[in-house]
């Protein structure tokens, strides 16, 4: 059962008036679903002025994907503007240890390499052909910290 106790829930939305239409919004927070399979969720529309009552069931299959959660950390890279057309930036946590930057097309080879210090970086790619490539940050020991996706326009 989602969230396990205090179901079933209750909500109320707008009123209802049996013969429009219009967008029918349900948001679901299913982050807290502790089993897999499927479920039903139940829909009353009410029109308590011409006395329309109508149920509405919907199933919702919920399944493990055994992949877990991703928190966002303080290493979080980011990397702008994308597209570019002269320079990409990139911005890293210093903690990451990032010395080498290096830049691949579509299929792997090595289009240049830069040394970084700090925690960022601005890299000219004005002499790149237009397409996508792949950013590669490496720590000192040579090992790919992160890889990050940006399109020279």
């Amino acid at each position: 059962m989602w969230g396990g106790t205090g179901f079933p829930v209750t909500e109320t939305s707008l009123p209802y008036i049996h013969g429009t239409t219009g967008l029918f919004d349900l948001p679901m927070d299913l982050t807290a679903a502790t089993t897999s399979g499927t479920f039903y969720i139940e829909f009353s529309l009410t029109d308590s002025a011409s006395g329309y009552n109508k149920h509405i069931w919907y199933r919702v299959t919920r399944w493990t994907t055994g992949v877990p959660a991703v928190k966002p950390t303080d290493d979080e890279i980011s990397l702008y503007p994308n597209p570019a057309s002269n320079q990409v930036n990139i911005v890293f946590n210093a903690d990451a240890n990032v010395k080498t930057v290096a830049i691949y097309n579509l299929i792997g080879k090595m289009e240049s390499i830069y040394k970084v210090a700090g925690n960022s970086a601005g890299i000219n790619i004005e002499n790149l052909p237009k397409g996508i490539y792949f950013v590669r940050l490496m720590n000192a020991q040579n090992n790919v910290v992160a890889t990050r996706k940006f399109t020279k326009e």
